[in-house]
C-alpha cells in the first residue's frame, strides 16, 4: 500500500511533479518555491559522525519529495563545526506533508534521531529566491536544476556572502534593484570561468533576522575566486552598485564553505550512480576524508537494525516472563487441585473410620448373652428385654 503522500490523487504532490517536469522546458528561470536553510552545530568531536548520519537522513527526505539541494561544512567562518543544509519546498503545505512522512517512517525517524543526537543545536530559516533578478541578469538555470561544473579542477569552495540590511518594507526591493544592475556588468567582466552565482535569497522567517540577504557563489577553487574577484573590479557598474548597497547595510560578512559530496548543488557522489540513490550504491567520499570511503546507508541501517533488534529482544523477554507467570499460575492451580483431592480423601477416610467404629458399637449390642439387642418379629423391629436404649 502506497503512503498517502505518494498517491497519484494527492493534488499537492501531483502539482509538484508537474511543476518539476515543466520547468525543464521553460526558457526563463523558474522559482524553486521557498528555501529552507538549516544550520547544524556538531557536538565537540562529532563532526565526522554527523556527516554520514546527515546524508542518510537526507536520503529519506528525498523519498518523500523534499528537495535536498546541498550541504556544506564551514572552512573559514563562525564555527568549524557548523554544517549548512539547503532544502527547497513547493509551499508550506508540502513541507508539512513531508515532515509528517519523515516522522511516520521508522527508518527515517531513526536517521533523524541520530542527527539530533550528534548536534549541539539546530537553526532553521526560510528564504525566498530573487528569481526574477537572476533571470534578468541572464542566469536562466533554475536552482532546482543546478549542475555542478567539473571544469577547472582544484578544490571547490562555496562562498556565503551575508548582508544584514536596515529594517523597512522597501529595503530589500531597493537592494535587489541595485544588485541586479551591477550584476550584469560583473558577469560580463568576469571571463575567468572560475566562479558561478548559485542563488540570491532574502529571509522570510526563522532564525535569520528580517532583511537578511544571502549570496551563494561556487568557486572552482579558492585561488580561482581571487581571479574572478580581480576581473569583476573592472566593471564600474558593479563597483557603483556595491557602494550604494553599503548605505543600506548594517553589516556584511562572508564565509567559505566546503561541499559535502552526495548532494545536487554541493557535489556529485563519487564511485556511485548519482541518480540511483540505491542503498547498495549510496557511497561517497566527502572533502575532509577523500581517502576514506564511507558506507553511509550501511552505517545508518546497521544502527537502525540494532535498535530494532534491541526492541525485539525486550519484547521477547517480556513474552517469556509472561509465559513463566502463566506457567506458575497453572502450577499453583494444580497444587490447589491436589490439595483439594487430598482433603477429600481425608474426609472419606474419616467417614470410613466413623462407620467402622459404629459397626463395632453395633456388634456389641447384637442380642446374645443376655445383652442388649434387637428382635425381629415378622419383619418388625422390636426391642427385646434388656435392649440398648
Amino acid at each position: 500500500m502506497k503512503p498517502p503522500w505518494l498517491k497519484a490523487h494527492n493534488p499537492t504532490v501531483a502539482a509538484c511533479v508537474m511543476f518539476r517536469g515543466l520547468r525543464r522546458f521553460a526558457s526563463a528561470r523558474v522559482s524553486p518555491g521557498f528555501l529552507e536553510l538549516r544550520e547544524l552545530e556538531a557536538r565537540p568531536g562529532k563532526l565526522l559522525d554527523l556527516l554520514p548520519a546527515l546524508q542518510a537522513s537526507a536520503r529519506y527526505a528525498g523519498l518523500v519529495g523534499q528537495e535536498v539541494l546541498g550541504a556544506w561544512t564551514t572552512d573559514i567562518g563562525a564555527s568549524s563545526g557548523r554544517i549548512y543544509l539547503l532544502q527547497a519546498w513547493p509551499d508550506y503545505h508540502a513541507r508539512d506533508l513531508g515532515l509528517i512522512a519523515l516522522v511516520s517512517d521508522p527508518l527515517a525517524a531513526a536517521a533523524a534521531m541520530k542527527v539530533q543526537e550528534l548536534c549541539e543545536l539546530q537553526r532553521s530559516s526560510i528564504f525566498t529566491e530573487s528569481t526574477a533578478a537572476l533571470d534578468e541578469a541572464g542566469l536562466r538555470q533554475s536552482l532546482l536544476d543546478f549542475a555542478v561544473s567539473e571544469e577547472g579542477g582544484g578544490r571547490p569552495a562555496y562562498e556565503l556572502r551575508t548582508y544584514q540590511l536596515k529594517l523597512g518594507y522597501t529595503t530589500v526591493p531597493t537592494f535587489v534593484d541595485l544588485y541586479t544592475a551591477g550584476l550584469k556588468e560583473k558577469l560580463a567582466a568576469d571571463t575567468t570561468g572560475q566562479s558561478q552565482l548559485v542563488s540570491l535569497m532574502y529571509s522570510e522567517a526563522g532564525a535569520a533576522q528580517l532583511n537578511t540577504v544571502h549570496e551563494l557563489w561556487r568557486h572552482n577553487s579558492m585561488q580561482g575566486s581571487l581571479l574572478s574577484r580581480e576581473a569583476s573590479r573592472g566593471a564600474p557598474g558593479w563597483r557603483k552598485a556595491i557602494g550604494s548597497i553599503a548605505e543600506l547595510a548594517l553589516n556584511f560578512h562572508t564565509q567559505i564553505l566546503r561541499p559535502i559530496h552526495g548532494f545536487k548543488i554541493s557535489g556529485h557522489m563519487r564511485k556511485c550512480d548519482p541518480s540511483g540513490w540505491d542503498f547498495e550504491l549510496w557511497r561517497c567520499f566527502y572533502w575532509l576524508r577523500e581517502d576514506l570511503e564511507i558506507e553511509l546507508v550501511a552505517t545508518a541501517l546497521d544502527e537502525t537494525a540494532q535498535a530494532f533488534s534491541a526492541v525485539e529482544e525486550e519484547e521477547e523477554e517480556e513474552e517469556e516472563e509472561e509465559d513463566e507467570d502463566e506457567d506458575e499460575d497453572e502450577d499453583e492451580e494444580e497444587d490447589e487441585d491436589e490439595d483439594e483431592d487430598e482433603d477429600e480423601e481425608k474426609e472419606k477416610e474419616k467417614e470410613k473410620e466413623k462407620e467402622k467404629e459404629k459397626e463395632e458399637d453395633d456388634g456389641d449390642c447384637d442380642g446374645g448373652g443376655g445383652g442388649h439387642g434387637e428382635a425381629v418379629v415378622y419383619g418388625f423391629v422390636a426391642l427385646a428385654e434388656g435392649s440398648c436404649d
